[in-house]
């Protein structure tokens, strides 16, 4: 968002102004990188909604978005400027290690335990 200081990252649910067109809508609030923002994300989503894929569908994506497996652990950064080199791997690895520990620790909710 260009009202935000520029070492913040995306807050929860930023991504819905792109999706649905926002910068679109009231232009003068956004750049022109934030209109292709926009448009790169409602292109994916759109072919994901349609195909279950977001590379394939009637809407041009600007690079493959690979699919995550554990091994690699790709993402996908969205930027203005996406290109080959916007895929990514092993983001902020050691708090999902963290998580991914700790949820298998938790107690299951599914059985109760015997008094």
């Amino acid at each position: 968002m260009p009202i935000y200081p520029s070492w913040t990252g995306a807050d929860h649910a930023d991504d819905l102004q792109y999706i649905f067109a926002k910068p679109f809508t009231t232009p003068i609030a956004y750049r022109p990188k934030d209109r292709d923002v926009s448009k790169y994300m409602i292109a994916y989503w759109t072919n994901f909604a349609r195909t279950g894929d977001p590379n394939n569908g009637d809407s041009r994506v600007p690079t493959p978005w690979l699919p995550y497996s554990t091994e690699n652990q790709e993402y996908l950064e969205i930027t203005h400027k996406i290109d080959l080199q916007s895929m990514k791997q092993r983001m902020r690895t050691e708090f999902v290690q963290f998580w991914a520990q700790s949820y298998q620790n938790l107690p299951s909710a599914s059985k109760p335990e015997p008094y």
